[in-house]
C-alpha cells in the first residue's frame, strides 16, 4: 500500500480469486477451514452423482456448487450478500435432504457391500468350478 498514493487506494480491493482472497484475509487457519469444507463438499458431489436415487434438485445443486468453485478461481464473490442468498441454499440442498439423504448413503453403502459380496461369491464358485 505505501506505493500506491493515497487517492488511489481503493479500500474494496480484491484478490480474483476466493482462496487467495481466503489466504490475505484469514490465514493459514482460514485456508485449512476453506480446504475442510471444500473436501467435505467434493466428497458429497461425488457421493451425489453417483447415486442412482438422487434427487433431480441433489443433482442441479451440485452441478451449481462446482461452478461456484471454479468460478471462485478467478473471482472473488462471496463478498456480497446477493451472493449468499443463493448460494447458502444450494448447498443446503446439496448437504440436506435430512433422513432421505441418510437413507441414499445407507441404500448406496448397503449396494455396494452387496455387489462386493456378489462378486466374491461368483469368484469362489467359479474357483469351485474350476477345481472339479
Amino acid at each position: 500500500r505505501d506505493h500506491v498514493p493515497l487517492e488511489a487506494w481503493e479500500p474494496r480491493a480484491r484478490a480474483h480469486s476466493v482462496l487467495l482472497e481466503t489466504a490475505v484475509d484469514l490465514g493459514l487457519l482460514g485456508l485449512l477451514v476453506l480446504s475442510t469444507f471444500a473436501a467435505l463438499l467434493a466428497a458429497r458431489i461425488q457421493r451425489v452423482v453417483r447415486s442412482e436415487r438422487a434427487k433431480p434438485e441433489q443433482m442441479a445443486a451440485a452441478a451449481a456448487v462446482v461452478g461456484f468453485a471454479l468460478h471462485g478461481l478467478v473471482d472473488y464473490f462471496l463478498a456480497y450478500t446477493q451472493i449468499y442468498v443463493v448460494a447458502w441454499p444450494i448447498v443446503g440442498i446439496l448437504l440436506g435432504g435430512g433422513e432421505h439423504a441418510a437413507a441414499v448413503d445407507q441404500a448406496d453403502d448397503d449396494a455396494e457391500d452387496h455387489a462386493e459380496d456378489h462378486a466374491e461369491n461368483d469368484a469362489e464358485n467359479d474357483a469351485e468350478d474350476h477345481d472339479d
